[in-house]
């Protein structure tokens, strides 16, 4: 794949100086690893907006799967890796860039997030997503 440079004016902190060329340069795709559903939606960029292009839904229950002792229990895990699966077919094509993954209340509590965390980055891991936990997102909680 070809490498160009990105302008630095247009570069986050979190990607480098250059980046491979994506089959879909205009569109960028966010996962919320939410505590019932887990989402995925794709997005065209045109200058200052955006239009939804794709939306994937699915009701995972990772918060039910939350036992007395705070862990995510196996078949918890299993629903949600699945589904990060589903969804990283469908995000073949894309660059690290333009990828980002959230997760919400349930992963903020369970014990073994962590461990969560790194097979959904193992499952995504072709695809170079940063599955990662934001702090705004404890901030605003449940409520987007």
């Amino acid at each position: 794949m070809l490498k160009r440079p990105l302008p630095e004016e247009a570069r986050p902190d979190d990607v480098p100086d250059t980046v491979a060329t994506s089959r879909f340069p205009d569109l960028l795709a966010a996962i919320d690893i939410g505590s019932n559903s887990f989402r995925l939606e794709i997005a065209q960029v045109k200058g200052a907006s955006y239009k939804r292009v794709d939306y994937l839904k699915e009701a995972v229950r990772l918060g039910g799967g939350l036992d007395g002792e705070g862990m995510l229990t196996e078949a918890a895990v299993t629903r949600g890796l699945t589904c990060l699966q589903r969804f990283a077919q469908r995000l073949e094509g894309f660059e690290l860039h333009q990828v980002r993954a959230v997760a919400t209340q349930t992963l903020r509590e369970a014990r073994n997030r962590d461990a969560f965390l790194a097979r959904g980055q193992a499952v995504l891991g072709g695809h170079r997503t940063h599955l990662v936990q934001l702090e705004a997102f404890q901030a605003l909680g449940e409520a987007l």
